[in-house]
């Protein structure tokens, strides 16, 4: 999962994955959507919050490049709770 993913440039890296990606920006959505439509990434325009973690499966791994330094302590520390939530757990 990506939380915010911006135009979700990460997946031209990216091969045969399950990808989930949240952003605010509707434009950014929109784009990722068009530009990788073959790879048929979940791309959501809002913010990831407590209510999405019913709607989603554990992920391996979850992204948050660029993001932080734009929340407040706050706010980065329940984004953190809400992400530690739905990470499988490591044996």
């Amino acid at each position: 999962m990506d939380v915010g993913c911006g135009p979700a440039d990460i997946l031209e890296s990216l091969d045969n994955i399950n990808y989930y990606g949240y952003d605010i920006n509707e434009s950014y959505i929109n784009f990722a959507k068009n530009k990788y439509k073959n790879k048929k990434p979940k791309l959501f325009c809002k913010k990831f919050s407590k209510k999405e973690l019913k709607k989603l499966p554990k992920f391996d791994i979850i992204l948050l490049s660029g993001l932080i330094h734009h929340l407040s302590d706050q706010e980065s520390k329940q984004l953190l709770v809400l992400c530690k939530k739905i990470l499988k757990k490591r044996r």
